[in-house]
């Protein structure tokens, strides 16, 4: 019998050797500290000041709907004043309204960031077949370039979380009812939900496949998500238009055309090449694993992403799996042990607890530089907007024209009464409103008195230098009254129509 042979250990004092050395570094960065660590950095990316202007319509319809009006029909432009309208994230816009009024609005950029934060950690753990740290870092790493820019104060940073789960739960075969609320909060939340339910039956479909069978196991995510959302639907103050609205929307094409985000993407974007990078990798994977029950759903995402740049995270997001497949090195990062809970816990807590003390004791919660506050100002003091009358806000006589983004300002600082002449809410706007805005008073394709004079505008505000400025410095029929700079370097300018019912007000 062969006597064992005996490692010797080593000699007291003795100094590690440099594989040992290089063995204990890879086991320490292989420790689970890697999602804390995503989670501490979508934490801060995502707490950035509150700018977008979506956002600002959003949350003065929270405040709204807190006070007792929900709103069926717009309520902030004279453009579509009246017009139906079925406010898709109206579950969102009262919990941001309400964080607002129970904290302020620093909480919101707290709870933006815990959101964004969660959504990084997910993407982590959705990339766990990458046993490579290299691989699965680099995967992780190419969602997160893809989407950190998008995912902030909107509602839909909530639905790419919400994709984020749907995945988990499926991916790892927990109970199918963990769908119920995520779909039954999702319809409330925000209406990309149906790409959730393109996810699920992506990956049912994925199970068919693998199993060559059809059983309950395969066909039961599907139901429980496409009741939860119509059950969800029916809960909420819109009912089943809830359900019909995202067919609403893609039917309007005719306005989509104009939105920047709703455009294809462009190939010298570095987002577009993330993904097709990303793409490849998920195509490879497929192919050395001979993983076929991935390629509906890798096919159907892909299509998703180059109809809109707006799709490009949440095709990423669902990418990641797939990807990270592709960078299976057995044993890479098994056996590593994981820090206890307690520590991940009072780590993850105390990053909240100090960003919340940053956030919450700066200037301000908001970014309003790219705003005219100056300019509305101005025309607030002049009764020309938000009229202020025993203590309440109401319209102002006159029409003010404006771009898109600055409608979403007047919406957030008068609520009802902003008087706006448009926003970004696409579902809302004709095509002939679109039209004329996007072609003609950006573009200078087209008669722009014709479209002022069609829509009765009496006031314009709108930065210096480009088109619709110029042609009206240089007309006899409308006056400067007003010039100042935004925060972002930008001047604004404030044209009055010299012969109008707001004349006097402008000085003229």
């Amino acid at each position: 019998m062969t006597a064992p042979v005996l490692q010797r250990e080593p000699p007291a004092g003795a100094r590690p050797s440099f594989q040992e050395m290089s063995s204990r570094a890879v086991a320490a960065v292989a420790r689970d500290w890697w999602p804390t660590g995503w989670f501490v950095l979508g934490l801060v990316a995502g707490s950035r000041a509150l700018s977008d202007n979506s956002f600002l319509t959003h949350l003065a319809t929270g405040r709204l709907i807190l006070d007792g009006r929900v709103p069926h029909a717009d309520p902030y432009t004279f453009t579509s004043a009246g017009q139906p309208w079925v406010v898709q994230s109206w579950l969102y816009s009262v919990s941001v309204a309400a964080l607002e009024r129970l904290a302020g609005a620093w909480s919101i950029r707290l709870a933006v960031g815990v959101v964004v934060g969660a959504l990084v950690s997910l993407l982590w753990r959705l990339a766990r077949d990458a046993d490579s740290l290299v691989g699965r870092v680099a995967v992780t790493s190419g969602a997160v370039v893809i989407g950190l820019d998008a995912w902030n104060e909107r509602p839909q940073s909530v639905a790419v979380l919400l994709v984020a789960l749907t995945m988990l739960v499926l991916l790892e075969q927990r109970s199918v009812w963990w769908l119920a609320p995520v779909f039954g909060l999702w319809v409330n939340l925000h209406g990309s939900w149906p790409v959730g339910l393109i996810v699920v039956g992506g990956l049912s479909l994925r199970a068919l496949i693998d199993r060559r069978r059809l059983d309950w196991s395969v066909v039961s995510a599907p139901v429980v998500a496409a009741s939860s959302v119509v059950c969800g639907a029916l809960l909420s103050p819109y009912g089943w238009s809830l359900v019909r609205f995202p067919l609403t929307l893609l039917s309007r094409g005719d306005v989509l055309q104009y939105l920047v985000e709703w455009r294809r993407p462009q190939l010298g974007d570095v987002a577009t090449v993330a993904l097709i990078l990303q793409v490849a990798l998920a195509v490879w994977a497929v192919w050395r694993r001979r993983a076929w029950g991935w390629v509906p759903l890798v096919v159907v995402m892909l299509a998703l992403a180059v109809s809109a740049r707006r799709n490009l995270p949440l095709a990423s997001l669902v990418l990641v799996p797939v990807a990270a497949s592709a960078w299976r090195q057995p044993g890479a990062l098994r056996g590593a042990l994981a820090p206890p809970r307690r520590t991940v816990a009072a780590v993850v807590l105390a990053a909240i607890v100090m960003l919340g003390v940053i956030v919450g004791t700066a200037p301000s919660a908001y970014d309003l530089g790219p705003y005219p506050v100056a300019a509305v100002e101005w025309l607030q003091s002049r009764n020309l907007v938000g009229t202020a009358l025993d203590g309440k806000v109401t319209p102002a006589e006159g029409r003010i024209a404006h771009p898109d983004y600055v409608g979403n300002f007047l919406e957030w600082r008068f609520g009802s009464a902003a008087g706006a002449y448009l926003d970004d809410r696409a579902e809302l706007a004709s095509e002939a409103l679109m039209a004329g805005y996007a072609q003609v008073l950006l573009g200078g394709r087209g008669d722009w008195k014709r479209i002022l004079e069609r829509d009765a505008i009496d006031v314009v505000v709108w930065p210096e230098g480009e088109f619709l400025a110029d042609r009206l410095s240089a007309s006899t029929q409308w006056r400067v009254a007003h010039r100042s700079r935004d925060g972002s370097g930008v001047d604004w300018l404030v044209f009055c129509r010299r012969e109008s019912v707001v004349a006097s007000r402008c000085g003229i």
